[in-house]
């Protein structure tokens, strides 16, 4: 089954303009390689987006909900600090 990606799809990436051709996915897998479940998001890249790499920090907040809600942020700069600690 192929891909859909709606015509209106714009790419996340602040300020890029080229056609959608990538949908981030996520999926809960178990040993079997069977999934739990495999939302596709709305988070749509353009080629060089999608493939020329990503550092991707996810926050997994179980809940009874019975639902998986998957919000995606692209972040282009961010101000980073890491201080060694002394002792």
């Amino acid at each position: 089954m192929p891909l859909t990606i709606p015509d209106n799809a714009k790419c996340l990436t602040p300020g890029c303009r080229r056609e959608c051709t990538h949908v981030l996915s996520l999926r809960m897998r178990r040993r079997d390689t069977g999934a739990d479940w495999a939302p596709n998001t709305e988070a749509y890249f353009c080629t060089p987006c999608a493939i020329h790499g990503a550092d991707i920090a996810i926050v997994y907040a179980p809940n009874k909900t019975k639902a998986v809600k998957v919000d995606v942020a692209v972040v282009t700069k961010i101000a980073s600090r890491r201080t060694p600690i002394l002792s």
